[in-house]
């Protein structure tokens, strides 16, 4: 009979070992990767799903909101990552982009309910604009990374130490 806990535990092991935090300058630890939101949550890429194919993955900070349209899909590198999520967000907000743009003056006009709800549209599309605009400051950096390439990369390190 199996031991769920001892499962449990092993696979938590296999995880921690499997999995190095992404190299980030200080002022952007708590910022989304992808899109430079406050970021609550950790994206794994590759996700838990898939880690079994891959020997490392890189723990990377997102907003909820990335990390939940990333779910669990594998891509190559992490610029295919950013790039899904952009279209993802145009896609999810864009209707918001297509609104004629208020300036200053005729909003101090409005009154009440009304220029409350013309300001939180406008404020909505400056911050879509900035998020679809994000790059992290070490973006090229890991762009172009090829996890699988990774993989393989470990494996002849691994194999050159041991020898």
């Amino acid at each position: 009979m199996k031991n769920p806990e001892k499962e449990r535990r092993a696979f938590k092991k296999a995880y921690k070992n499997s999995y190095i935090k992404i190299a980030l300058p200080d002022s952007e630890l708590e910022k989304c990767f992808y899109c430079g939101e406050w970021a609550f949550s950790i994206d794994h890429v590759p996700p838990i799903t898939h880690l079994g194919d891959f020997k490392l993955g890189f723990l990377i900070p997102a907003c909820q909101e990335c990390n939940c349209i990333l779910n669990d899909r594998r891509f190559n590198t992490l610029g295919e990552r950013c790039e899904y999520i952009k279209r993802k967000l145009k896609k999810r907000y864009g209707s918001i982009l297509y609104i004629s743009p208020w300036s200053n003056e005729e909003i101090d006009e409005l009154d009440g309910r009304l220029k409350e709800y013309v300001s939180g549209y406008r404020n909505s599309i400056d911050i879509l604009l900035e998020r679809l605009g994000y790059k992290s400051s070490v973006y090229k950096i890991y762009e172009d990374v090829n996890l699988y390439e990774l993989d393989i990369r470990i494996d002849q390190l691994r194999k050159n130490i041991s020898c």
